[in-house]
């Protein structure tokens, strides 16, 4: 499926074209004009730092973890085990990176019994003190089902004792997976992977729960490995990697943890990733930024594939940052994983210079580039708070059946051309401050509600009563010329005829017989003669109108018949 985006390859900067070419050459030294000419996003993002230490990473450490801790004065990062490269040695060692230092470290003396060393494992951030290490393959090519946790605040390791219902929950061997912590860090969620490289890609879903330390039931998902995966509002997302066919996919997947339905978006846009390169993955917010970088020599990949792109998780829709920007004229080994709401990138890599030790720290602010999190909207909860508020009240909706609502006229102004005419004509009403209205006080807090949030509370004592009074709404929002309204109400009275059809389906009937709504009376009148024998026991039909009944009546098809 082709995805909405905001293509900006052609368009040029308007916050890089401000400044003039004089400005840039008194500004940075000979170097670093260089340096700004082959990338003019140096003005805006900071630059690459050195790192120092007696024990610096070496940048020929391949498939270790690396993970972004952040701090309340500047943040660490870890990096756990890999394989070397040229020696194809597996490690278990551990380094941190301090970037209020920039400074190297191996960290040798930690507590406990350490994990076996092992490379392609997964590592997660849990509640900002812990490392869950899980999988990975040995120094014997054994592939591993083992998790370890490393304790931050006390700097040791831990092997928690897991427990499963049966032993068909347990995730098994399992290498090239991914891991993610749900928003509430109660779960861990495994995807993918393999059990060998012979064998098939894994497309199970497997979820710990972190409270308790038990495996729960798994379901099917996706076949992928190398991948990245997220958690979003209920739902994990899965980008990048190989699928079963081992073929690097663009796909984008997503499950539902509550109903377990699952999406697939195939992307064919030209505003998405390039899939060739080096791409590096992380989560902000309702975001995933994708990084795409040089694998290991700054020529490998050129100009027009490496940038910056951003998936919005809530449209699928892809953008491209920077199109004339290049992330930098270094190799990036490593990319920091952070937790979903640090607001920076951090890469690790070297230059051509010293290409045996991880050399150079990037940390890009996120904001330097234009992302920021929307925050959630505060115009509802602060009108509902206002409704709540009478001391500034100055008018009042009251139901001729007894009850009134003390409001705000200039929200009844703001909200309907009926109530405009009220208060600005020479009416009673307007000299009174006060209107009255036929349907009982029930409705009438419904539509206040409304005017203030622009939503519908929820059901009222029981769905009989929430029938009856939102029926009632739907004649009184027609009058008051609030389609919004008339379209929110018409919907909830659909809902109720499908889980509470038998109290609900007189009410609704008649409500829909005054607005001509054809569809919804049709449904109305179905569900009434599909339990006939129950509707004509309820107080509703014993109540209605002789006239009324008559309607009903005529609407009986003609070849109906009773079965008993």
């Amino acid at each position: 499926m082709d995805t909405d985006v905001t293509d900006t390859e052609n368009e040029a900067d308007p916050a890089l074209s401000d400044i003039a070419d004089d400005e840039v050459a008194e500004g940075v030294s000979d170097g670093e004009s260089a340096e700004a000419e082959s990338n003019p996003w140096s003005f805006i993002c900071p630059a690459p730092r050195k790192t120092s230490g007696a024990t610096i990473l070496p940048s020929s450490l391949i498939a270790a973890s690396c993970t972004f801790v952040p701090g309340d004065k500047d943040g660490k990062v870890f990096v756990f085990g890999g394989f070397h490269n040229f020696t194809d040695d597996v490690y278990n060692d551990l380094y941190m990176l301090s970037l209020g230092t920039n400074a190297w470290r191996r960290l040798d003396h930690i507590k406990g019994h350490w994990p076996a060393p092992r490379h392609s494992h997964s590592a997660t951030l849990w509640k900002n003190d812990k490392l869950i290490i899980f999988g990975g393959r040995d120094a014997n090519d054994q592939c591993l089902d083992d998790m370890w946790i490393l304790d931050l605040s006390r700097m040791a390791w831990e092997k928690p004792a897991l427990s499963s219902g049966d032993k068909s929950y347990l995730p098994g061997r399992r290498v090239k997976h991914s891991a993610c912590i749900s928003e509430d860090q109660r779960y861990l969620y495994l995807t993918g992977g393999q059990a060998d490289d012979d064998g098939p890609v894994l497309s199970s879903l497997h979820s710990l729960d972190l409270h308790t330390m038990t495996w729960l039931p798994p379901c099917r998902f996706t076949a992928r490995h190398s991948h990245f995966s997220c958690t979003y509002e209920n739902k994990l997302f899965v980008y990048g990697g190989m699928g079963a066919n081992l073929i690097r996919t663009s796909a984008i997947e997503c499950i539902n943890l509550q109903s377990q339905t699952v999406t697939c978006t195939e992307v064919t846009s030209s505003a998405a990733p390039p899939m060739l390169g080096q791409q590096f993955v992380q989560q902000f917010g309702y975001m995933l930024i994708v990084i795409v970088t040089s694998c290991f020599k700054p020529a490998s990949t050129s100009d027009t594939d490496s940038g910056m792109w951003t998936l919005d998780l809530r449209t699928n829709d892809w953008t491209h940052l920077t199109p004339s920007y290049r992330p930098s004229p270094l190799a990036w080994h490593f990319h920091a994983s952070p937790p979903s709401t640090h607001d920076s990138i951090l890469l690790l890599g070297c230059d051509t210079d010293d290409e045996t030790n991880t050399t150079e720290s990037w940390l890009i602010p996120l904001s330097s580039l234009g992302l920021v999190l929307m925050p959630p909207s505060s115009f509802v909860p602060d009108y509902r708070a206002l409704l709540n508020e009478t001391a500034l009240s100055d008018f009042v909706v009251e139901s001729k059946h007894g009850g009134e609502i003390k409001v705000h006229s200039v929200v009844l102004w703001a909200r309907s051309e009926f109530f405009r005419a009220v208060l600005r004509g020479h009416m009673r009403e307007s000299y009174e401050s006060r209107i009255s209205f036929s349907e009982p006080i029930e409705t009438l807090r419904i539509l206040v509600h409304y005017l203030y949030t622009d939503t519908l509370p929820c059901p009222i004592d029981s769905p009989e009563l929430s029938a009856r009074y939102l029926a009632c709404l739907l004649p009184l929002a027609t009058s008051l010329l609030l389609p919004h309204l008339c379209a929110l109400v018409s919907r909830s009275l659909h809902r109720l005829l499908a889980y509470h059809p038998v109290t609900s389906c007189i009410p609704i009937y008649m409500a829909s017989k005054k607005v001509n709504d054809n569809g919804l009376e049709r449904r109305a009148l179905s569900v009434m003669f599909e339990d006939f024998g129950k509707v004509i026991r309820t107080e509703e039909w014993r109540s209605l109108p002789e006239l009324e009944k008559d309607g009903i009546w005529a609407s009986v098809p003609a070849d109906a018949r009773l079965v008993f």
